[in-house]
């Protein structure tokens, strides 16, 4: 089993102070600028560290500065499209699958994480997203 990375600063994002994990209060989010709008997204996955979101809202805009339209509200106690995967005791990957075949992207998608699993904050090693192109 892989020894977690020493430096937090270049292998992960995170919404903690320092390697402690004390959380930064208030909502946090991670967005990806997909360079165009019209993507057809057939899946999300989040690879957590242990310290993960038990609920967060997936969200679309046309611009960074939004307005911002919700995809999907994930729940990890209830969502029906969420598969939950634990690995190495270092990461907690989350799949989530429209309930629809697809949603349909902005140019930006972001992931808001609203409550958080752990008392370590938020800390994501990948956000990836999986689609078609317009």
């Amino acid at each position: 089993q892989a020894k977690p990375p020493e430096d937090w600063l270049k292998d992960r994002w995170q919404a903690a102070k320092g390697m402690s994990g004390v959380p930064i209060p208030g909502e946090h989010w991670l967005s990806i600028d997909l360079g165009t709008s019209g993507q057809l997204l057939s899946r999300v996955v989040i690879d957590f560290e242990t310290a993960c979101a038990k609920a967060y809202v997936l969200e679309t805009a046309d611009a960074e500065a939004g307005p911002w339209r919700m995809l999907d509200t994930i729940k990890a106690w209830k969502s029906k499209n969420l598969k939950t995967e634990e690995h190495g005791g270092h990461h907690v990957i989350h799949t989530i699958v429209p309930l629809e075949k697809t949603w349909q992207a902005g140019r930006f998608v972001r992931a808001r994480f609203t409550h958080l699993a752990t008392m370590w904050g938020v800390s994501v090693y990948r956000l990836r997203l999986f689609g078609k192109p317009p």
